[in-house]
């Protein structure tokens, strides 16, 4: 299991003795797993201005069919046609879907159906639709949709970016660069495709730097900025990904 799956998970646990027993079995003997858990359930928790957050993610609140959403999630169903699946997380499920209307492939994210009807996890994942449409930058993947599937979970399109992720390439890098004697001649080569990557991450980096200097000039804060939320596209794209946590310091006590 996944990080982000874990803490959903234990989320949804009001007693604090069995989410205790529930993190101990999911992250066993693995300490930097359990580290990482614990340090995103604390940001989620930690949250200043959405109550559901800062009470623990999930209650026993559940969704009322919307009738205002039927006419949408009619139109959404018949835009999109799913494909495959692409990646899973805690809260939602990322589909590769081709767009009808515009003849386009695109990344489709809906609600896992587990926690469909709580209005407490819909909440959130609407946030993090919101925010990202509502920043327009190269460095944030642009969002097509925001509406409902014919059974009620929301969803959101979005540009479908084929690539790898910061923490990927960077292990990559560090795997083929061990710590050694210098590199013989015969090999000089491959010391300078090596720094010429090397360049190429910084490059990467100040992109990063960027797109997270106009986020907060948007008033927003990213709070869980890391190499696994940073997507490499195939023609050099970077994208700071994973909104779920971000922060609008502007709507802050609204």
């Amino acid at each position: 299991m996944t990080v982000d799956e874990i803490a959903t998970q234990a989320l949804s646990m009001d007693d604090p003795a069995q989410r205790a027993v529930y993190l101990q079995q999911a992250c066993g003997d693995d300490a930097t797993l359990r580290q990482k858990v614990d340090a995103l359930l604390s940001a989620i928790e930690s949250s200043e201005d959405d109550s559901f957050l800062a009470a623990g993610l999930f209650s026993d609140k559940q969704a009322s069919p919307d009738p205002a959403s039927t006419t949408a999630s009619d139109q959404s169903s018949a835009r999109f046609e799913i494909q495959s699946r692409h990646a899973i997380g805690g809260l939602g499920e990322v589909w590769v879907a081709w767009d009808r209307q515009l003849r386009r492939e695109v990344a489709l994210k809906q609600m896992r159906r587990e926690w469909a009807g709580n209005l407490d996890a819909v909440a959130r994942f609407r946030r993090e639709a919101e925010i990202t449409g509502y920043l327009e930058h190269p460095g944030v993947v642009p969002i097509y949709s925001l509406g409902d599937q014919d059974d009620g979970r929301p969803f959101y399109a979005m540009q479908f970016i084929r690539g790898r992720t910061l923490e990927q390439v960077v292990n990559e890098h560090l795997e083929a660069t061990p710590a050694s004697p210098p590199i013989p001649q015969a090999d000089r080569s491959k010391g300078w495709y090596q720094r010429d990557q090397l360049r190429k991450m910084l490059d990467h980096f100040v992109d990063v730097c960027q797109t997270i200097d106009y986020a907060h000039s948007k008033q927003v804060v990213h709070r869980d900025l890391k190499p696994a939320n940073i997507m490499l596209g195939t023609y050099g794209q970077t994208l700071v990904v994973d909104w779920g946590l971000a922060k609008r310091l502007d709507r802050v006590g609204r």
